[in-house]
Parts: structure tokens; sequence; C-alpha cells
């Protein structure tokens, strides 16, 4: 299953994607040629679906964040007991193909054939989500599944077969609930946006709830970072996003919320990184 894909200069395409083993998750990043269909895997990740103590999820969960902090769990299989996982994000930057891991901030550069050039890393402090946090995130997505049970389904499914599979996925969750023993790092940025002088910029996770606030970090082209920006914006509810978000000649140019609007919130933004 594919999470990202970008076109490279050289007949060939960059993909992001996820499968399941037997036992683990496996993450991984590989060139295809668009021309020959050919598949080179340059990059990969595993990481068990089990704890240590013997306990498997069937689902395993993936938190959502926005300026307000965490909001929501879904059932992708991008989050661990033992921390929460994302998956690799990839630009292309000065001829060059770069992979950065927000679980553990590592970063790696390949030349456009896949040969490995170098490594870094991000240095900064790794925050955590607390036993409290987690509990709460957990039971508010209990009650949610639980409230779909009654739920009008389509024709094309059998009410009880649904019903079954929500109350199998409520009692994972359930055991989930009380595996929650210690706190989890949360991973090292949200997200990572190209400007138009072909530096990335990565997004760390807020810290604060409700602060709208984002440290932006600055990749250089050159491979090394050059400095660091504050974004702050307290009129919209602010969503990075690289799906929503374009950086162009100095300004990013955002679809965001107005937090006080009638009508539509949706509004076309321009910002400026000082």
């Amino acid at each position: 299953m594919t999470k990202q894909m970008i076109a490279l200069p050289n007949n060939k395409i960059a993909v992001v994607g996820w499968v399941i083993w037997a036992e683990k998750y496996r993450d991984f990043v590989a060139l295809i040629d668009y021309e020959t269909n050919e598949e080179k895997i340059i990059w990969d990740y595993f990481t068990d679906q089990c704890e240590p103590n013997g306990h498997c999820s069937l689902f395993n969960y993936s938190y959502a964040f926005d300026s307000g902090g965490i909001v929501s769990l879904s059932t992708m299989p991008y989050s661990r007991q033992n921390g929460i996982s994302s998956p690799p994000q990839i630009a292309c930057v000065n001829n060059r193909l770069v992979i950065a891991y927000p679980t553990n901030g590592d970063i790696s550069i390949f030349d456009l054939n896949g040969n490995l050039i170098a490594k870094d890393k991000i240095e900064w402090t790794t925050n955590y989500l607390s036993v409290e946090e987690q509990t709460e995130i957990q039971q508010k997505a209990i009650e949610h599944y639980k409230s779909m049970i009654n739920e009008e389904v389509p024709e094309w499914i059998e009410p009880q077969e649904y019903k079954k599979a929500i109350n199998s996925m409520v009692q994972d969750m359930e055991g989930d609930l009380t595996q929650i023993e210690n706190p989890i790092p949360i991973p090292m940025f949200s997200t990572m946006l190209k400007d138009s002088d072909d530096n990335l910029l990565i997004f760390e996770y807020p810290k604060e709830e409700g602060a709208n606030k984002f440290h932006v970090w600055i990749y250089g082209n050159s491979g090394q970072f050059i400095g660091e920006s504050t974004f702050v914006c307290d009129d919209y509810e602010l969503e990075i996003n690289p799906l929503k978000m374009v950086f162009h000649n100095g300004y990013i140019y955002a679809l965001q919320k107005l937090k006080k609007s009638v009508g539509v919130p949706l509004r076309l933004v321009r910002f400026k990184l000082m």
C-alpha cells in the first residue's frame, strides 16, 4: 500500500509504501522505472506486530494531530504499543532523494539511482504522550466505535456481521487499553515541505494544546540544518499538511480553516516565514 509518490527527473518514481508480513510491518521506499516497471527497494524498516509480553492486536492504532494536539485515533498500522510510528517522508532536492523517518528522526540521502550518499539525524528533543493522555484518547475511540454498532449500514452489508466486526474491534481496543503502562514517544516531526529554493521545511509536532504554534527547522539543499523559525497564527486552525500547503517564492500558500467565520470556514491564505 502506498503513502506517497513523487516523480524524479530520471524517468523514475519514488514510492513510500508499507506491507504486512506474518509477524512484522515493513515500511519501505522504492524506486520504480515507469517505462520498464522495474522496482528497487532502497530503504526499509521493520516493526514487530506483537509486544514482548505476547500481546498482539488485530488492529494497531494511528493518532491524528492538529494544532490542538492529538484529536483522533484510527485503525491504521502506524502506531505500536511501544510508541507512535509514522511512515517515512520523501523529497527530491538538488537531484537527490531525501528520506526522513519521523519515528526516530533518521534522514538518508540517496542519488537518483538509489545509492546511499549520506545519513543524518534530527537531534531535537523527543516529546512523549503520557499514560493519562493515551488512556483518554483510547477511551474516546472505544466510545466512538461503540456508538457505531447501531448505525444504519448499506444494503450490501449484513447487519449481524457488521455488529460482530465492531464488537470484535472494541474488544481488541479495550484489551489495548489495559496495556497502557508507560509514556510513548511522539514522532520527531509531523510533515516536511520543500520550498522554492530546494530547502526542506521540517515541522515539529506542537507541544502545547491549542497554542497554534509550530516550530520549523530548515534542512538546506546542501544537506545541513541552516536555521529555524516559528510558524504562529492565532486566527486559523492550522493543519500542517503537504496536501494543503505549498511553498512558493518565500511564501506558504495554504487552505486552512478560519476560527471565527460565517458560512464556509475554508480560506486560501498566504503565510511568510520570517
